[in-house]
């Protein structure tokens, strides 16, 4: 039986080695945003039926891997566990990988953690916001639980106090209702111009929204009006608009961004109907399929590929008529 055990355990690693690989190649190509999900934790979470830890521990040593390749070999030998990728993920470089690998082989996550400690001293740690904990205690009633510093704790006093009048006790589960209620309406307001004052509308679509003036030789500059983004994300509830083929919505509400469905480069409208929400994710998988996944990347790395892009946060220049990318690509990209 124990024989057999152990069979079973390497076995394991070998499955897991074969896991990471297989993680890595999904979010390189971005197939689980193809599918609907913002992130590859998301799809080992949602689809996958991982646990959060489990999908947080996964992806980053898939990450570790992509990085270090040797490391496949090392996890299907059992020399190096997934806690210890996590633990050595933000210290490693191309010139001390060999060593901390080597290192660490065999090693628990306590003797991992106790000799990276040795190795890359830190300061002491300040009392700081470091979790956020939500625990369901019934229904619609939930447990908030966070560590916060001596200046979140003041803030909070100061809160109480200034709300008194609004509150009918000091009970900080109200205050947190009523912080948090005006801090998004305030945010709304200001990335998507929800309950501004409505102003005379601008021509905003089509060609006449294309051509935003520009001076003669000058760079052509996006304004989108504050009542297309109120339309646009009232439009699009909020959340990201990706739907896959399988009719999967995306259910992302972080890190929003309004992507163009004809790219602004090939002189896409800033109007309602050319605008939509979408999350990073989905909006860099639009930008591949558009212009291609050598020029996206360049551009996140602020490199030139063919005198495209420039450095420094220059715009993209096109010449009107020319499109980049195979053509399989921009057959997937639908309107670009």
């Amino acid at each position: 039986m124990l024989a057999g055990l152990v069979a079973l355990v390497r076995q394991g690693n070998e499955v897991t080695s074969d896991t990471l690989a297989h993680l890595g190649e999904v979010e390189d190509r971005l197939l689980h945003a193809e599918l609907g999900y913002p992130s590859l934790h998301a799809y080992c979470v949602q689809a996958l039926a991982m646990s959060e830890g489990a999908a947080g521990r996964r992806v980053a040593g898939a990450r570790v891997c992509r990085r270090f390749p040797v490391v496949f070999g090392r996890v299907a030998r059992g020399e190096l566990h997934l806690s210890a990728l996590c633990a050595l993920a933000r210290h490693l470089t191309a010139e001390n990988a060999a060593e901390l690998f080597d290192a660490c082989a065999h090693k628990s996550r306590r003797q991992v953690d106790e000799w990276l400690a040795v190795r890359f001293p830190r300061a002491d740690v300040k009392e700081q916001v470091r979790r956020l904990s939500i625990e369901p205690l019934s229904a619609g009633r939930f447990g908030v639980h966070f560590t916060a510093d001596g200046e979140l704790r003041d803030l909070i006093e100061r809160a109480r106090a200034i709300a008194s009048h609004r509150l009918a006790r000091r009970d900080l589960s109200a205050l947190m209702r009523l912080v948090f209620a005006e801090f998004v309406a305030r945010e709304e307001q200001r990335r998507f111009a929800v309950g501004s004052k409505r102003t005379v509308k601008l021509a905003t679509s089509g060609v006449a929204a294309a051509r935003v003036a520009a001076p003669p030789g000058g760079v052509r500059r996006e304004y989108i009006s504050a009542s297309v983004r109120r339309a646009v994300y009232a439009r699009d509830a909020g959340r990201c608009s990706f739907v896959a083929r399988d009719g999967t919505r995306c259910e992302c509400r972080e890190f929003l961004e309004l992507d163009h469905v004809r790219p602004w480069a090939w002189f896409g409208a800033a109007s309602e109907e050319n605008l939509r929400l979408r999350c990073r994710a989905h909006n860099q998988l639009h930008a591949r399929r558009c212009f291609g996944r050598l020029r996206v990347t360049a551009r996140v790395e602020g490199r030139a590929v063919s005198g495209l892009w420039r450095r420094g946060g220059a715009r993209f220049r096109r010449t009107p008529g020319r499109q980049s990318g195979s053509a399989a690509e921009r057959a997937s990209a639908g309107p670009c």
